[in-house]
Order: structure tokens, then C-alpha cells, then sequence
């Protein structure tokens, strides 16, 4: 893994939001609906925090793995911009978030180290290879307990139910944004099935 460290402070009470920067990566969430609050309080967000005391959201949505240790995507976080901050907890997002995040407890964790997988890429048909990041909080989180994890008894079959979620933009053609965190139902789709669909965009993570 790929390494680096910050040492921003802490954020304030209510921040300033500066304009988006195109270079971030949207956040989408398509046929969705509200999720129930406090339904999934390891969810995070990215935040970044810049000098003239401004915030923003800093990559894709990321979950609570460790008391200490937030997971998300590589390409999400793979450039000149970098989170500085997470909030774990995320109902509302921002500038409702920064205030009362619509009753639902969060807690802000500040980032001391990123570790990118070592052979995360893109591939030369476009799609991300290894496409997982690691972010250690400076300080444990105390008031959310982290996402139960996989130890391999989940059997996973092809069409089994899952669910995304996530903050974003819920509608392509207007460019409307979600007010609360978002869940979709969506299908698993075996290793099999996508080699079949994608031929060689596809690629299997080590």
C-alpha cells in the first residue's frame, strides 16, 4: 500500500462551502429511496478542508471498517485534492450535515495517513483494477460502531439482493440532488456471469 500522511485541523461548527471542483468525482445513486435514519451510522463521507476555511465533499462515500480505519475507493482519492477529514455518520448532506445532519449522530474523524492498494490502476480497457483505499483516523471514532465485516461465510449467488448507498445526485437529466442519504436495491452478479458481459474490460482484483 501507498502511503501518505495530513495534519489538517479540526473543522468548525458551520463552515463555508466553496464551488466544486471538476476534477472530483461525482456521486450518483439512481432509484433510490430514503434511507431510515440511523440505518446505516457507519456510512462516511469525504470532506475536504481548505485554507480559507471552506469544505467540501472530498471523494465517494466510504465505510467505517475499524474504530480507527475508513475504507473507499482508490479512484475517488487518487489525485491532487485530498480528504482531509470524514464524516462518519453521514444522514444529510452537506450544508445540512454541518449543522444538525437532521438529527442523526455523526462524528468527525481527521485523517493521518492514506494507503492506496500497490497495484491500483486503470486498465487499458478502462476499468479501475485494485480499486480500494485505506484512510487511518488520527483519533478513534467513539460514537459509531464499525460496518459488521465479511470473514468469508457470506455465500454470495448470482441475482442475490443487495444494496447501495449513498449521497449524491439522484437524477442525471436535472441534476437533482438527494437531501438524505439514499439506498437502492440492486443483483449480485458472479465473476462468471460479468466475464461473459465485459470480456476483457473485465478484471479481477488480487
Amino acid at each position: 500500500l501507498r502511503g501518505s500522511s495530513s495534519s489538517s485541523p479540526p473543522p468548525p461548527p458551520v463552515p463555508s462551502l466553496p464551488a466544486a471542483t471538476s476534477s472530483l468525482p461525482q456521486h450518483y445513486i439512481i432509484n433510490g429511496e430514503d434511507a431510515d435514519a440511523g440505518e446505516y451510522p457507519w456510512f462516511a463521507q469525504a470532506i475536504i478542508r481548505f485554507k480559507n476555511g471552506g469544505f467540501m465533499l472530498g471523494g465517494c462515500g466510504a465505510v467505517l471498517i475499524a474504530p480507527d480505519w475508513i475504507a473507499t475507493a482508490a479512484h475517488c482519492v487518487d489525485g491532487a485534492i485530498q480528504p482531509t477529514h470524514f464524516e462518519v455518520g453521514t444522514y444529510c448532506p452537506p450544508p445540512y450535515s454541518f449543522g444538525v445532519n437532521c438529527d442523526q449522530e455523526r462524528e468527525f474523524g481527521k485523517v493521518k495517513r492514506r494507503y492506496l492498494h500497490e497495484e491500483w490502476g486503470i486498465s487499458i480497457d478502462g476499468g479501475p483494477i485494485n480499486d480500494i483505499a485505506l484512510f487511518q483516523l488520527e483519533d478513534p471514532i467513539e460514537s459509531v460502531e464499525p460496518i459488521e465485516m465479511d470473514t468469508g461465510a457470506m455465500d454470495l449467488s448470482h441475482g442475490s439482493d443487495l444494496k447501495a448507498i449513498g449521497i449524491g445526485v439522484t437524477n442525471q437529466m436535472t441534476g437533482e440532488r438527494a437531501s438524505v442519504l439514499q439506498e437502492v436495491g440492486m443483483r449480485y452478479v458472479s465473476k462468471e456471469q460479468c466475464k461473459v458481459l465485459f470480456r476483457g474490460a473485465f478484471r479481477e482484483s488480487h
